[in-house]
């Protein structure tokens, strides 16, 4: 038996949708969670929900948190604003992700709407375009999202892990995409 409290927080992390959080103490706790999990129930795969969005909670919103986010700017709620896989979200996810396997000890990782592919018209991350009338319209950034799939997916099978899970739960289905996740989920369960 283990005393090990979280405290009051809506699924795995005080910051939801988010690979890691920045608090110290509740990284260690949570490792320990894992740890005792594991001991308690061996062969038990722990993958947390992790992916909605970028969460405004991190301490560097202020500083380029946005430039992550798609436009039209669109909150999904939960303090988090939705991502565009043609920015920086991309390298600041997949850090994320491997961060969870290494210093959490997971097992995997179940993305929820990561893989959905939403308009943008960031021009400044590569997306959107302009007409010969100067209006802007935005574009489906498909193969970034495909590239942060890839990534992902070399990440929980390669190097020091072999048998990692990702989970995609997305109503999407983008083939380009799914094809690098193990387990799809196309609805709430």
């Amino acid at each position: 038996d283990s005393d090990v409290t979280l405290g009051d927080i809506y699924g795995w992390s005080p910051m939801f949708g988010a690979p890691y959080t920045e608090d110290d103490l509740f990284n260690e706790k949570f490792t320990l969670m894992v740890q005792e999990t594991k001991r308690a129930v061996p062969g038990m795969k722990m993958v947390p929900y992790a992916g909605w969005g970028v969460n405004k909670g991190y301490s560097f919103w202020d500083d380029f948190g946005t430039e992550m986010t798609r436009r039209p700017w669109d909150g999904s709620g939960w303090n988090t604003m939705l991502h565009c896989a043609n920015s920086s979200f991309t390298d600041f996810f997949a850090y994320g992700v491997d961060y969870m396997l290494r210093y959490y000890g997971l097992d995997g990782v179940y993305l929820d709407s990561t893989g959905s592919v939403t308009k943008c018209n960031r021009t400044g991350h590569g997306c959107g375009y302009v007409d010969e009338e100067g209006i802007l319209h935005g574009t489906y950034p498909i193969r970034a999202t495909r590239d942060l799939f890839k990534r992902m997916y070399k990440i929980t099978h390669c190097g020091d892990y072999s048998d990692e899970l990702v989970y995609l739960h997305s109503g999407a289905m983008f083939l380009p995409i799914i094809s690098f996740a193990d387990v799809i989920l196309t609805g709430e369960v």
